[in-house]
């Protein structure tokens, strides 16, 4: 692994640097390559590392000015970020804030529906998401994504079929917007699709959309919320800046309870019940999104030479593996049937240095596939799929 582009922060990785850090990506035997896990390989904005020095440097670390009533002043910053980048309005005072999106997902979980539920999810699904439901005994309502010329696609009619044949037999709608692992973007026809159907059937709508800054031409990110009063009127949006400027460790995220229904619930709740920001956090955040958006931007144009770049990849070392390309998000979701190997993809790519996720940690339908992430330097990503290909030749 060799560094180039010294002036680029997003080429210039030292492989040392990498495996020298001790986040949960690179927390792997030596010499692997950690591609799994969604954390990018560059460093975060250093707005918001000077931010975070200028606090440490301050030597107040006491008591925030905020409190489990009192938003923090991310709050705000988020209603004007809706506003000025998707002319969606959120309303402040139905705003709660989070240490992350799945806390927020499993407390909607835990407190809208009761087990033996079922929870409507595109598939495949993030790991957590599955896990949600079985922890909490809830059942499955799967719609599988199909591969088509024009992309991946989902069955609405089989699943209002499904639905309509057993009235209540879901609860919540979990929408990941866009798709994690598919790197899906969902236009407006699509999601006024989803909206019927929530409506026809009562469901609540947990429209995570942390991913809705990573989104590459011509495609745009439309807030599931931004629809219409009625849509919000039974949806919870999330969103945090932890994957668009690479904080996942701060652990912040924030919830837009359209939902007068969780609404109600949440305010019983008592005081310290999903926890308190930390300044760091907070400090965090508020640095990347009222300074970082060049950053960010730069970020995404790398991003979408990567999704590209890795296309020419597997054409030319992996050729039967098939790639839809995303349209959002740094996840690649790669189908490795066509290589014909006896044992998931994952542990035989594993043994040849490089880590990536297991296609069946995203549901039991997803056996031959794994999801690559290519947030890092263009020598890394060609490093990454040529010990790929190299794995595939040893049996």
């Amino acid at each position: 692994m060799t560094a180039v582009h010294p002036n680029d922060p997003f080429e210039s990785i030292d492989p040392a640097w990498l495996a020298s850090k001790p986040g949960t990506k690179w927390q792997t035997p030596a010499g692997r390559i950690g591609a799994w896990i969604a954390d990018m390989d560059f460093r975060p904005p250093d707005v918001v590392l000077d931010a975070l020095r200028a606090v440490v440097d301050s030597g107040d670390l006491g008591y925030p000015t905020w409190n489990p009533r009192r938003h923090t002043p991310l709050v705000p910053l988020f209603v004007e970020r809706m506003q000025r980048r998707h002319g969606w309005a959120p309303e402040a005072a139905h705003c709660r804030e989070y240490d992350d999106v799945i806390q927020a997902v499993r407390q909607v979980v835990y407190f809208m529906s009761s087990p033996g539920d079922g929870i409507v999810m595109h598939t495949p699904a993030y790991p957590p998401f599955h896990a949600t439901w079985r922890s909490m005994q809830r059942r499955l309502v799967a719609l599988p994504a199909h591969a088509t010329p024009d992309g991946w696609r989902f069955d609405y009619d089989d699943l209002e079929r499904r639905l309509q044949a057993e009235p209540g037999m879901a609860r919540i709608w979990i929408l990941c917007h866009p798709q994690n692992p598919l790197g899906r973007v969902f236009g407006r026809a699509e999601l006024e699709r989803i909206a019927a159907i929530a409506e026809r059937h009562d469901l609540i709508v947990i429209s995570d959309e942390i991913h809705a800054e990573i989104v590459y031409a011509p495609g745009r990110h439309i807030p599931f919320e931004s629809l219409g009063p009625e849509v919000s009127a039974r949806t919870v949006t999330l969103t945090s800046a932890s994957k668009s400027f690479n904080l996942a460790g701060m652990r912040w995220a924030v919830a837009h309870v359209g939902a007068p229904s969780v609404r109600a619930v949440f305010d019983t709740l008592p005081a310290h019940f999903a926890g308190i920001t930390s300044i760091m956090a907070a400090t965090a955040v508020e640095a990347a999104w009222t300074h970082g958006d060049e950053w960010l931007r730069a970020c995404v144009r790398h991003l979408d030479a990567r999704r590209q770049q890795l296309a020419g990849l597997l054409t030319a070392h992996l050729p039967s593996v098939s790639y839809v390309p995303p349209q959002a998000t740094y996840l690649a979701w790669l189908d490795c049937r066509g290589l014909g190997l006896t044992e998931e993809p994952a542990e035989v790519f594993r043994r040849g240095g490089v880590e990536l996720s297991p296609g069946p940690d995203f549901g039991t339908t997803s056996s031959g596939f794994v999801r690559l992430n290519f947030a890092t330097s263009s020598a890394l990503l060609t490093e990454i799929v040529e010990r790929m290909s190299a794995a595939t030749q040893v049996r």
